[in-house]
């Protein structure tokens, strides 16, 4: 049991293979190693998040805690305290999420331990902190954290969390209905989705560009891009909740 496996798992999971990560972490629960244990937990709560099985995420990431409360592993808890506010947006809970991303944000400057520098770190929390407040419509509080944000990414040495950071602000520009502006950035996110090999935000950037084009008026182009979406899920997933997350997604949009 070892962190090896753990980013494996962190690997199948980010190509689409939920199930098979689900498989490769749940006996390292109980790894002797409290580290790794804890980090088992994180990566099968994020599991959990994309399965939308929020409830369960949010009782590992809480587990996760303890066991670094326990251990005195507090630099940790920054980045376990983003996950759950991540797992209560998607769960529209917003005003926990704000609560434990700032949270979050606040235990980072204070421990920062993540190898990826405070640039990243910061970065990609209060990129989730201006994703909370768009789907919020608390949409200036959206455009300030976001501007903060790209500062500290373009800063920061993680191209994953810079792509994820660039999604995330073309969510943003989507609900403001600035799609020109959401265009232009997610042909770039497009290509860099498909270099990192990052499947599954590169079904969710197809969706959103779909999403885009829908709103500059353009329905070929939006069926287009839907489709390819919806050709790449059945290839690319093995988890059918995950399956039926993103065919859920497209189909009440090709029917509105």
């Amino acid at each position: 049991m070892t962190q090896k496996q753990i980013e494996k798992a962190n690997t199948l999971r980010d190509s689409g293979k939920t199930k098979e990560a689900i498989k490769i972490l749940t006996p390292i629960l109980k790894a002797k190693d409290f580290k790794v244990m804890t980090n088992a937990h994180i990566a099968l709560g994020i599991c959990y998040t994309n399965e939308k099985k929020y409830e369960k995420a949010i009782e590992l990431y809480k587990k996760a805690i303890a066991i670094c409360e326990k251990n005195k592993w507090l630099p940790r808890i920054g980045g376990i305290a983003r996950d759950m506010a991540i797992a209560y947006k998607n769960a529209k809970k917003f005003s926990e999420a704000e609560e434990w991303m700032l949270k979050s944000l606040a235990l980072i400057k204070e421990y920062y331990d993540e190898g990826r520098g405070m640039n990243a770190s910061l970065g990609i929390g209060y990129s989730k902190l201006g994703l909370i407040y768009t789907e919020a419509k608390k949409y200036p509080k959206a455009e300030r954290v976001f501007t903060i944000s790209q500062k500290y990414l373009k800063a920061g040495n993680h191209e994953y969390w810079k792509l994820i950071g660039a999604i995330d602000y073309c969510y943003y520009l989507s609900a403001r209905k600035d799609y020109k502006k959401a265009k232009g950035i997610l042909q770039k996110v497009i290509t860099e989705g498909i270099r990192q090999e990052k499947e599954y935000k590169l079904i969710e950037t197809f969706i959103l560009a779909g999403d885009t084009e829908m709103g500059l008026g353009n329905k070929d182009g939006a069926k287009m891009f839907y489709s390819m979406a919806k050709l790449s899920i059945t290839k690319i997933f093995d988890s059918p909740e995950v399956r039926g997350k993103f065919q859920s997604q497209i189909e009440s949009r090709i029917k509105s």
